[in-house]
């Protein structure tokens, strides 16, 4: 069976229709989530870790000072040990102010 032109016409307008109302729709949809407050967070949102002690350590522990966050890996020989010597040696250069950071 084959279509009139106007048909085929009408029918791809249609469907053009419907494909620009789901663009809108997506869109208003997205701008609206967009512009919704999005929850403050602190700098340093709750966390209890264990320290090399075992001692459980808190982000209250850390607030008022300033703190470097090293994420490292359990074992890697090529980036981790040159990463903490550096920072090992910025506390070193800090002198008597680095003990705020420990």
């Amino acid at each position: 069976m084959t279509t009139s032109r106007p048909l085929r016409l009408l029918r791809n307008l249609a469907w053009g229709l419907a494909a620009m109302m789901v663009v809108a729709v997506g869109a208003i949809w997205m701008q609206g989530r967009a512009g919704a407050p999005v929850e403050a967070r602190p700098y340093a949102a709750p966390f209890t870790l264990l320290n090399q002690d075992g001692e459980p350590v808190t982000e209250r522990d850390f607030l008022g000072k300033p703190s470097a966050w090293f994420y490292g890996f359990t074992h890697c020989p090529d980036v981790c040990p040159t990463a903490l010597a550096e920072m090992s040696m910025m506390l070193s250069e800090l002198g008597p102010d680095a003990g705020a950071c420990r």
